[in-house]
């Protein structure tokens, strides 16, 4: 029924305003729909970070490439499902918020000491690995 009523109403057939609303049972709430996606894209952070730091050569510089290009689309889909935390009261959006800054501000040091040393060392060889960085911007 809820469906129903929403297709009408896009497409512009008047609806009762005093029709009763079904809350959806199986809906998650924004906050908690923002705090999964906020301590999962914090988690991928943290996972992008020590699969480049574990490049010590070309073989693993291979292989940390696959892993990023797993993660890059993971990480691109989390960034647009954390938007969610707009649609949050304003106590969720400053925890949440503040969390995912710290995260980011706790990975950028170990980001460009990896990317300084992944440049001075040509990315080990590996085109693989420079396309899953740039992947990753």
């Amino acid at each position: 029924m809820k469906n129903v009523l929403t297709i009408a109403m896009l497409l512009g057939a008047p609806v009762a305003m005093a029709q009763e609303v079904v809350a959806d049972p199986a809906a998650v709430s924004p906050a908690v729909e923002a705090e999964t996606a906020i301590n999962e894209l914090c988690a991928a952070m943290t996972e992008m970070v020590e699969v480049l730091e574990s490049v010590k050569d070309e073989d693993t510089a291979d292989i940390a490439a696959e892993k990023l290009m797993v993660l890059a689309p993971r990480m691109m889909d989390l960034q647009g499902q954390v938007k969610v935390l707009t649609k949050c009261d304003a106590e969720t959006q400053q925890r949440l918020g503040q969390k995912l800054v710290i995260t980011m501000f706790s990975v950028k040091p170990r980001v460009s000491k990896v990317g300084k040393f992944l440049v001075e060392n040509e990315f080990f060889g590996s085109e693989a690995l420079k396309d899953a960085v740039r992947a990753l911007l």
